[in-house]
């Protein structure tokens, strides 16, 4: 009875954890800036439940709250020798790091990029050439699907506002089995084990 129910409980492990990396994770990313004020959020949701949401900025409310609760930190040294160690390291433990690059632009599938941007300039000139080149960009990238480029000039005043919105898909599979496989790799565990050392 007993090795039954360990056997359950295994495969009920092994079939969570292949969802997991198997079905795709869904981030959307939105952002605005208006004047001085910009402001977005990062959401992460799978199987169409929302796992974790992240609005910035934060109120300034909780933020105060946290500075008085956190102890003052201790500043770090800059050391030039331990950063130019840790920059070998990473030079050394890049060909293994490259193939979970890979493997994170082959899991990673576009759902939509939309992009609206409003540009003023002090001369007019300049913001009538610019409207040109984006009027020419979106004439081309919008053709492509699920991607929306819009652009305004403002002819009277010097501005930079606009929003954002990105969205895509995130498979785990390849990315775990790319870091699993560098982790077997000395350079990238003695990478990791200097950047541990950085902060302290």
């Amino acid at each position: 009875m007993f090795y039954t129910i360990l056997a359950a409980i295994i495969i009920v492990i092994i079939l969570i954890l292949t969802l997991i990396l198997v079905v795709p994770f869904h981030i959307s990313i939105y952002f605005q800036k208006k004047s001085l004020k910009i402001k977005g959020n990062v959401s992460v949701s799978w199987m169409k439940l929302r796992i974790f949401k992240k609005d910035w900025p934060e109120k300034k409310e909780d933020e105060k709250l946290v500075d008085k609760e956190e102890p003052e930190k201790k500043k770090t040294k800059f050391n030039v020798r331990k950063l130019l160690k840790t920059l070998n390291l990473f030079l050394e433990a890049l060909p293994h790091l490259e193939r979970i690059i890979y493997a994170f632009f082959r899991s990673t599938y576009f759902e939509k990029f939309s992009l609206n941007l409003k540009l003023g300039f002090y001369s007019p000139t300049d913001t009538a050439k610019v409207a040109g080149y984006f009027w020419s960009i979106g004439s081309v990238v919008n053709v492509i699907p699920n991607i929306y480029l819009t652009f305004v000039p403002d002819f009277q005043e010097e501005i930079i506002d606009g929003n954002g919105e990105f969205e895509f898909k995130l498979r785990l599979f390849y990315i775990a089995a790319e870091s699993i496989r560098a982790l077997t790799k000395k350079p990238v565990r003695t990478f990791i084990k200097e950047l541990r050392t950085l902060n302290k």
